[in-house]
C-alpha cells in the first residue's frame, strides 16, 4: 500500500503562476503562507530562461541557457519548471499549472519533460485539454481548432509518482509579442 504522509496531502497539486516580470520563482502550495511552503517536502521553482549561442575561436557553436534579464518582442524564453520532492514517501498526483504570461504566445508543442504530460487551457485555466481538442465557437456557431495566441495556461502533469529525493525537469517555451 502506498501511503502518504500528512503533509504531502496537502501539496498533492501545486499551482504556480509563472511570470514574465519576476522571472525567478518558488511555488507555493495553493493558499498555504510562504513560511508553510518553506517547510513543505514539494518544492517548485520556475525560471525564465533565454538561449545564447556562443562561437569560439575554431567555429565550433555552443548554446546555453542564461538567466532572463531582458525581453524583447520576438525573442523566445524557454521556462524550467522543477518539481523537487524533499519529503520520506513518493509524491502522487504533481501538476503545476502556469498562466501564458502577457505579451507572449506559447510556442506550440514546446511543452517537454521526461514523465511529464501537457495540457492546455484557452478558457483563464478553468479547464485543461491536449492542445489537438481545443476548440473555439465563433460568433457565427463555427467550430475551429484554438490558435497558440488563445492558450491562456499551461498545465504540466507528472505522470507518475516522484520518488523522494528526486527532481523533475520540464521547459516550455513562450514568444514574446
Amino acid at each position: 500500500m502506498n501511503t502518504i504522509h500528512p503533509t504531502q496531502r496537502r501539496f498533492r497539486k501545486l499551482v504556480l503562476a509563472a511570470t514574465l516580470a519576476t522571472g525567478l520563482l518558488t511555488g507555493l502550495a495553493a493558499g498555504l503562507p510562504a513560511a508553510a511552503a518553506a517547510d513543505a517536502p514539494i518544492t517548485v521553482q520556475t525560471v525564465a530562461q533565454k538561449e545564447v549561442v556562443s562561437v569560439s575561436a575554431d567555429g565550433k557553436r555552443e548554446t546555453r541557457l542564461v538567466p532572463l534579464t531582458k525581453a524583447v518582442p520576438g525573442d523566445e524564453i524557454i521556462y524550467t519548471v522543477s518539481i523537487r520532492n524533499a519529503g520520506a514517501a513518493a509524491a502522487t498526483n504533481l501538476a503545476v499549472d502556469n498562466p501564458v504570461p502577457e505579451h507572449t504566445v506559447l510556442v506550440p508543442d514546446s511543452a517537454s519533460g521526461a514523465g511529464f504530460q501537457a495540457t492546455y487551457s484557452i478558457d483563464g485555466g478553468r479547464t485543461h485539454l491536449p492542445a489537438a481538442e481545443l476548440k473555439v465557437r465563433e460568433a457565427d456557431g463555427t467550430v475551429r481548432a484554438a490558435r497558440p495566441d488563445e492558450i491562456t495556461h499551461l498545465r504540466l502533469q507528472l505522470a507518475n509518482p516522484l520518488p523522494p529525493g528526486t527532481v523533475a525537469i520540464a521547459r516550455y517555451r513562450v514568444t514574446v509579442r
